[in-house]
């Protein structure tokens, strides 16, 4: 099992290890973790989304850093890439 340090590492957000650390944050606590939680440690709001993301996927027993590992092989996956299409209706006027 890899340390929290690695898999924030493999998320491309190792700089924030050391927050995590600080509060003695283990592998297991990370699904129970909520943003206000990672906002008391001091991290923004794009790095919160992305780790809250990873853990609930961790939760769901899916390692979201195997994921990334087996996409970014292929190419690089941008923040947009990982996330879940939605639906939205939109109109279009057309005047000739």
């Amino acid at each position: 099992m890899i340390s929290v340090r690695e898999w924030l590492e493999k998320l491309e957000l190792g700089q924030f290890a050391d927050a995590l650390e600080a509060e003695q944050i283990e592998r297991r606590a990370l699904p129970e973790l909520t943003e206000s939680d990672l906002k008391d440690m001091g991290l923004p709001i794009g790095p919160r989304r992305i780790v809250l993301q990873a853990a609930r996927e961790l939760d769901e027993g899916l390692d979201a850093t195997s994921r990334i590992e087996a996409a970014s092989a292929a190419e690089p996956v941008s923040v947009e890439q990982t996330r879940e299409a939605e639906r939205r209706q939109i109109t279009v006027m057309f005047c000739d």
